[in-house]
């Protein structure tokens, strides 16, 4: 029995010293010793000014041409899903004399926690130089770092170029996210946060929408960059990894490069921000426009016009050139103009006759500005304008005049007399004609009106007329075209003048006349100006959508091949070597998926053509597309494009299928053994944390909030003994994560892992003094002795304690000792001797009665 009690007083021995080393980690904790500051951070010029957050009202929406930016929802996962629309804009700004503010509405809360980010980025990217095609900072709120961030990056390469996931290099600054964590480099003073997550007030996502806003301080740009007084555009989005974006970008149309993300400029003061669309203030250099270009295009920048309202009244405005140009004179055919509010297309509508006819109309029966002879209604205060005759009969309140009417003369009656013939006594009358041989070569003879009258405009119904010859019965042969329509051809497909698109035969220098498009196709069709028959019809860069008869831009690679009826070659969506030539900006699709470009692992390429045929941009050595594992040049941000089996290995190849870079490769039981590039299993409470080379956030064997999330089965970690799950006495739980995240399984009332002393128990694994006596937990002391000798202590002082040996002395039950000689480790060493002896001392008393 003596030699049992004295292994086991070692045993305790052994405890009290591991107790008194945990206790010194403990106090090291207390003396407020904190990780090393970010990397990159400059010491010199950091903002002293406290956050301020605008208030709603003074946020700054992005906007596209003036136009508030939108992004659907659903086009990304959770916090991820940026959403807005024209009413609930997607992205703001605003700035005042320390700081640039930054927010995006969200479809899902950002925290994953009260005082942690989820593991992701939301930025913005700054055009600072007017280049579309580059960008020069990023600004990003990054719950994917070690302890989250605000963090400002400098990109001075611009690898791939319109790109928004292009990697900035340079960290310029980290501040606080949503807690002080972060201190003011060479000092213990904290950064204020600088990241919020407020309620949106809005369901675009199907539930709550959140706003993610997070702040930068102006004078962390570099000293060469003014951002309040020169003019910058922003590419905003969220991302997967630090220091890009790459998840939603937001877009109304789900646009991928720089160019066609980027907001319309922007101008910032001490006060706010404004974008740079108006007159005052426009396009990339928010240049006051005026003189020679007075109105403002925000993409484009100032110009002569953007509407027909910036030009003088005599004018309209062409919207395909910006410039003014004088309204058109009656008989004048009616213009096709890209871009023009309302429409001009070559067809008159009321609209558009007001809109370029100087007279303020056209006639739909030519599609000619003016009102042709017999066209109404009209007055005599205004035929000289309404009228190509320029007169207007008050008999009928039609142009030109009527038989019977005048005056007129046989030099003007071709122009003022409806039947374009006078009579001796100064009045329009009647040709008289039988046939058309009778009438001017401008006109056929009306025989059953006996009347001359002007061949009509290509798309005119053939007409009806008794006594005609060739016959007039509303149906085309070639004689009737010749005998009626002002282009001397019809179209038997519908009975009208002028041939219809896609149908006759054709000439470049006969299509104006015959075509009632205006235009001749390459295929020897008639078309309209603008539209096309066939592939040749359209620029090297696009192709014919024969659906449309417009000429469209070719599908970029990784896009499906389309279906479009009447095409030639056949484009039904299924990929052939013809359609890949036709419709593919690369001229090659890949028929395992019928998209444009070849897919990694499929060729055949070469390294000369592999950056246009291949949609990862590489070719291999084996003439297909992708790295293969081992090949290549890659990183983890490139990996998924450039190899075939979607990894990057530490070494920059590519790495074999089945292998892991980062944690996101692995399924949500795993994480990635970066030193080995395989997903392993997450650790079981007890196990101690790994130490694992390459690993983001780092796993070196010690315990951090980051690491515990990513490694351990429970989420968490205790700092006490870097292992998985809180010991009994450490950590903070509740009733429903006491099973989780507590090694015992419990949690107990005061939210601490394990059980403490007087509660209810059944095993000693349960409380936090490791002893259950009795059916409840034993205090600390209690339950030690009853370790010893396995009966209550009877040399305890008179409450229940042991007493302290002669000299020393032990206070409360903590780590803290008195010995008269100092405190800290050697303070904790003091109190297991100390107590080891008491031990000793008292199992002696008993062994002397």
């Amino acid at each position: 029995m003596r030699t049992f009690r004295l292994l086991r007083t070692a045993s305790l021995l052994a405890l009290l010293v591991t107790l008194g080393e945990a206790c010194a980690q403990d106090d090291s904790r207390k003396l407020g010793l904190r990780a090393p500051e970010p990397v990159g951070q400059s010491s010199e010029r950091y903002s002293t000014a406290p956050v301020a957050w605008p208030a709603n009202t003074a946020w700054l929406a992005l906007t596209q041409a003036g136009t508030p930016i939108t992004d659907p929802a659903g086009d990304a996962q959770g916090s991820r899903d940026i959403v807005g629309t024209t009413t609930s804009p997607a992205a703001y700004v605003y700035t005042d004399a320390n700081h640039m503010y930054f927010r995006l509405r969200i479809s899902a809360s950002p925290l994953q926690s009260a005082t942690k980010l989820a593991p992701f980025g939301w930025g913005c990217e700054f055009d600072t130089d007017a280049n579309p095609q580059t960008y020069e900072f990023i600004a990003q709120a990054n719950g994917i770092i070690n302890g989250d961030g605000v963090q400002l990056s400098q990109n001075t390469v611009q690898q791939t170029l319109n790109s928004p996931s292009d990697k900035a290099e340079v960290l310029l600054a980290t501040y606080s996210a949503l807690t002080a964590n972060v201190m003011f480099p060479g000092t213990t003073n904290p950064i204020p946060p600088h990241a919020r997550a407020v309620v949106a007030g809005s369901t675009l996502g199907g539930g709550t929408d959140y706003f993610i806003d997070w702040a930068i301080d102006l004078n962390d740009f570099p000293a060469t960059v003014d951002l309040v007084h020169n003019p910058f555009r922003l590419i905003c989005g969220s991302s997967n990894n630090a220091q890009t974006l790459n998840a939603d970008l937001i877009s109304p149309t789900g646009a991928t490069t720089l160019s066609a993300l980027a907001s319309d400029p922007l101008q910032c003061g001490a006060t706010g921000c404004s974008s740079c669309i108006t007159a005052s203030a426009c396009g990339p250099t928010c240049a006051a426009c005026s003189g020679a270009t007075p109105s403002c295009l925000p993409f484009v920048g100032c110009v002569q016009c953007a509407t027909d309202a910036d030009c003088a009244s005599g004018d309209f405005c062409n919207t395909s050139a910006h410039t003014c140009a004088a309204k058109l004179a009656n008989g004048a055919p009616m213009p096709t103009i890209a871009g023009h509010t309302p429409t001009l297309d070559g067809n008159c509508t009321s609209a558009a006759g007001a809109a370029v006819c100087a007279a303020g109309v056209c006639d739909s029966l030519d599609n000619r500005c003016g009102l042709a002879n017999g066209q109404g209604p009209c007055t005599a205060s205004n035929g000289a304008t309404l009228c190509r005759s320029g007169v207007c009969d008050a008999t009928d309140g039609k142009c030109g005049l009527a038989n019977g009417d005048g005056p007129c003369t046989t030099a003007d009656a071709a122009t003022l007399c409806r039947s374009g013939s006078c009579s001796a006594t100064n009045v329009c009358t009647a040709a008289g004609c039988t046939t058309d041989t009778d009438c001017a070569s401008s006109q056929f003879c009306d025989t059953q009106a006996s009347l001359c009258t002007l061949k009509l405009a290509n798309g005119t119904q053939i007409p009806t007329v008794a006594g005609h010859t060739p016959a007039l019965n509303g149906t085309c042969n070639p004689t009737v075209g010749a005998a009626v329509c002002a282009s001397a051809v019809c179209d038997p497909t519908d009975n009208r003048c002028g041939y219809a698109d896609g149908d006759a035969s054709c000439t470049s220098a006969n299509a104006a006349t015959i075509c009632r498009g205006g235009a001749c196709s390459s295929t020897g069709k008639c078309t309209s100006t603008g539209s096309c028959l066939s592939d040749s019809d359209c620029s090297a860069s696009q192709f014919c959508d024969t659906a449309s008869a417009t000429c469209v831009a070719k599908v970029g690679n990784g896009q499906p091949i389309p279906t479009i009826a009447g095409h030639s070659p056949a484009l039904d969506g299924t990929c052939t070597t013809a359609a890949g030539a036709a419709a593919c900006a690369s001229g090659v699709c890949d028929t395992t998926d019928g998209r444009c470009g070849l897919a990694n692992g499929d060729g055949a390429c070469t390294n000369a053509n592999g950056a246009t045929v291949c949609r990862s941009g590489v070719c291999d050595a084996d003439g297909k597309c992708g790295w293969a594992a081992g090949d290549g040049t890659c990183t983890a941000a490139t990996g998924p494009t450039v190899c075939r089996s979607g990894v990057c290995n530490a070494s920059g190849k590519c790495a074999a299928s089945g292998t892991c870079a980062v944690d996101a490769d692995c399924n949500a039981a795993q994480f990635c053994d970066t030193a080995q590039h395989a997903c392993a299993p997450k650790l079981a409470n007890g196990e101690p944390m790994p130490s694992i080379s390459g690993h983001t956030p780092t796993l070196d064997g010690t315990c951090s909030p980051a690491a515990g999330a990513v490694a351990c089965q429970a989420g968490v970690c205790d700092t006490a003994d870097s292992k998985c799950g809180f010991a009994n006495g450490d950590g903070t739980c509740d009733a429903a994560s006491g099973g989780l995240v507590c090694r015992s399984g419990v949690c107990g009332g005061d939210g601490i892992c394990g059980l403490p002393a007087g509660d209810p128990c059944t095993t000693d694994t349960t409380c936090r003094s490791g002893a259950c006596i009795g059916g409840s937990c034993a205090s600390g002391d209690a339950g030690l002795d009853a370790g010893v000798d396995g009966a209550t202590a009877d040399a305890s002082s008179s409450d229940g304690s042991i007493p302290p040996p002669n000299g020393a002395s032990v206070q409360g039950g903590g780590c803290s000792t008195s010995s008269g000689r100092g405190a800290g480790t050697t303070g904790s060493m003091g109190l297991a001797i100390g107590l080891a002896i008491a031990l000793g001392a008292a199992r002696r008393a008993r062994g002397a009665r």
